[in-house]
Parts: structure tokens; sequence; C-alpha cells
């Protein structure tokens, strides 16, 4: 008979080094991918016109926060315990 593992896992373990150069490397993708968002929002809010522009650069810029935070807690979800 099959022995069955309940701890199944989606991802793939990370190792140690591998998981502390994405703990590193995340909160500066988030805070690109912020920047950029801002930039479009920019450019959204200057060449669109009317409340259209408005509308698509609030938008670009809660779609950009969103990834931040989704990001940002990925990081959290593979950070090793530190609990200074």
């Amino acid at each position: 008979m099959p022995v069955v593992s309940h701890d199944i896992s989606p991802f793939a373990e990370l190792s140690g080094t591998q998981t502390a150069r994405w703990v590193a490397l995340l909160p500066k993708i988030a805070l690109g991918v912020f920047l950029v968002g801002g930039i479009i929002a920019a450019i959204f809010w200057v060449t669109a016109s009317d409340s259209v522009g408005q509308d698509l650069s609030i938008l670009s810029l809660c779609i950009s926060f969103a990834l931040m935070v989704t990001f940002m807690s990925v990081r959290e979800l593979i950070k090793v315990g530190d609990d200074d």
C-alpha cells in the first residue's frame, strides 16, 4: 500500500542562500514596480482626456500598489523566522 504524504507544497523548497537572496531582492522589485506604476500614472494623467486620464492613472497606481503588497507578502512567506 503506497504511503501518502500530507506535507505537499505547491512550491519547491528553497535553500538558505536562495531564500536570503529572494528576501533581499523582493523589496527592490516591489519598489521598481511602484516607480514604474507612478510613471505610467503620470503619462496617463497628462495624455488622456478629462476624467478618463484621471481614472486610468489612479487604476495604474492601484495595480502597482497591489503588486507591491503581493511582493512584500511573498517575501514574508519565504522569510526564515527572524523574530527580532
